[in-house]
């Protein structure tokens, strides 16, 4: 298992991304329905659910198992606004690539500041418009592990 979330206001629904896919539960894990048959690839480390929406989710997702790089080189935002029935990819604002970084479990968060990632390469990338546009935030950092952020 790579990661488990949910939303405050809804916490009988969890999303989970492992090393087998990415799945839901309506049920607070009795059961569980694949959701990764529109992400070009179903592997990868981050899922994030949006802070004022409990059916939109985001992933980064990444080659394989074997190869632990962002899906065709480049970095890609998916985002489903109906609890991971369909996915939509976002990535203007980000690098067009080759780029060689995963993003791991704890890298990405979203809040109402907006959702944010960062890569193994010392990137940060923020949105402030649900995901659709990327700014860069940071360069030059060691490995980002964990990004959190919070409207002060």
């Amino acid at each position: 298992m790579h990661k488990v979330t949910a939303h405050p206001g809804r916490p009988d629904r969890l999303f989970l991304q492992h090393h087998f896919g990415v799945y839901r539960s309506d049920d607070f894990g009795a059961n569980w329905t694949a959701i990764g048959g529109g992400l070009t690839s179903d592997f990868g480390f981050p899922i994030v659910v949006h802070p004022d929406r409990p059916d939109t989710v985001y992933v980064v997702p990444l080659e394989s198992d074997m190869d632990r790089v962002p899906v065709g080189h480049r970095y890609q935002v998916y985002r489903s606004d109906d609890a991971g029935e369909s996915w939509n990819a976002f990535g203007e604002g980000l690098p067009p690539g080759p780029v060689h970084a995963s993003v791991l479990r704890d890298a990405m968060c979203a809040s109402p500041a907006g959702i944010f990632f960062g890569t193994r390469d010392g990137e940060v990338y923020g949105s402030r418009d649900d995901g659709e546009t990327w700014t860069v935030i940071a360069r030059h950092l060691p490995d980002v592990l964990t990004v959190r952020a919070a409207v002060l």
